[in-house]
């Protein structure tokens, strides 16, 4: 309970660092630390300047797993010019508190000019940090002193980053429930997590390949953007017997796996992850048109795992080739390609507060066709009517799968 409380501070002291200063007031030199996976930042890039933007910060990190460190930065001075001239250095400590390897001098934060002095500036230069199984279990603090030049001023902050070991703590309640939570992993993910809820649930029988498209997806681009995690995986093939039939499903899934596991599998196994990779391929919508449901399903399950832009908006594009007038009725409807893809919009907005933002941003910025931005609008005030139909629900209809953990 401590480390879980821990974690909401952060983001709560995020938050409330994001908080522009009342008029008149003069900010501090100051900065705030957030270690993330990362490296697209496309929550804090491509996100509307009427809404807040943010960093997703892990819930823990594992061995060999690369992680980076983020620095915020604001209230800081500016040249005659219009620059900023911002530079720090870093060390991390063990949990018994002894420095590690782990230590750069001289990284620029910031060099260069700005345009708003009020604007939050992120670091240019950022170490991407390993810890490989040599490394112990525990609370890693991370201590970074950051020198303003030009105002003079030297600012000291820290952060605290949860390092464990690659081990199942708990199975997930039931696969409804882990299908609800990837929905928000990108928010806090935890990969070792993700992983093996992907090995409790995952199947070969065709009928569960064609009904999860989106948890296949989401699994496919987990394992292929963390490839850190078949260090792991190997090893629990020839350790672990009764998991080996579901590391070769993963195996099926993954672009690349690795050489040296596929070089040591025999002719049965090769041939049962080729079914697997052509069944998943066929049934699971991962080389469909993109405008077929089942190919827009395989785009939800890759932004699950990225939290991006990029594949919500090949959702949005998608839009331009259905033609409804208005929302469907959702008692009335037959389900249609076109009424499938928009509830499956509509759900999503509901569920995910990341996709607001997303949203506003395409019709405020993208290229979209107009008849895809109209659905979308259309979208937008759907999920928002919803949303208040479901502030003024009972607490036990908010949310059916609250109480399944």
């Amino acid at each position: 309970m401590k480390l879980c409380l821990a974690k909401y501070s952060i983001v709560a002291t995020l938050a409330a660092f994001l908080i522009v200063p009342v008029e008149g007031h003069a900010e501090k030199f100051d900065f705030f630390v957030v270690p993330t996976l990362d490296q697209q930042l496309d929550s804090w890039y491509k996100v509307p300047s009427n809404f807040e933007p943010t960093i997703y910060i892990p819930e823990r990190i594992y061995p060999d797993q690369p992680f980076e460190l983020r620095l915020l930065f604001r209230g800081y001075a500016l040249s005659a010019l219009g620059n900023v001239n911002i530079s720090y250095d870093f060390q991390f400590f063990a949990p018994d508190g002894s420095p590690t390897p782990d230590r750069g001098e001289d990284f620029i934060a910031y060099n260069g000019p700005i345009r708003n002095k009020k604007s939050i500036i992120i670091n240019q230069q950022y170490p991407g940090v390993i810890f490989d199984k040599s490394y112990p279990p525990g609370d890693y603090e991370v201590k970074i002193i950051a020198r303003d030049r030009y105002a003079e001023k030297t600012v000291s902050r820290s952060a605290t980053v949860e390092f464990s070991k690659f081990e199942k703590i708990a199975n997930f309640a039931n696969e409804d429930f882990y299908k609800f939570w990837i929905k928000n992993y990108f928010r806090q993910p935890d990969s070792g997590k993700a992983v093996f809820g992907i090995l409790q649930f995952i199947d070969d029988d065709p009928q569960w390949i064609k009904n999860n498209t989106r948890l296949l997806s989401f699994s496919r681009h987990l394992i292929n953007e963390n490839r850190w995690l078949w260090n792991h995986l190997v090893n629990d093939y020839h350790n672990k017997p009764e998991q080996r039939k579901q590391i070769l499903g993963l195996m099926a899934l993954a672009d690349n796996p690795p050489f040296d596991l596929l070089s040591r599998l025999t002719p049965d196994d090769k041939a049962y992850i080729d079914k697997l990779r052509a069944r998943t391929l066929a049934d699971a919508g991962m080389s469909a048109a993109e405008r077929t449901p089942q190919r827009i399903d395989a785009l939800w399950g890759q932004f699950y795992a990225t939290g991006h832009l990029a594949p919500f908006e090949k959702i949005v594009r998608s839009l331009e080739y259905f033609k409804l007038a208005e929302a469907p009725n959702e008692e009335e409807m037959t389900r249609t390609p076109e009424e499938t893809v928009f509830w499956g919009l509509v759900e999503h907005l509901v569920d995910v507060s990341l996709l607001t933002k997303y949203t506003v941003y395409l019709l405020d910025h993208s290229d979209v066709s107009p008849t895809a931005k109209s659905l979308l609008r259309l979208a937008l005030k759907t999920a928002d009517k919803l949303l208040k139909e479901k502030e003024k629900a009972p607490p036990d209809k908010k949310n059916p799968l609250s109480q399944s953990r």
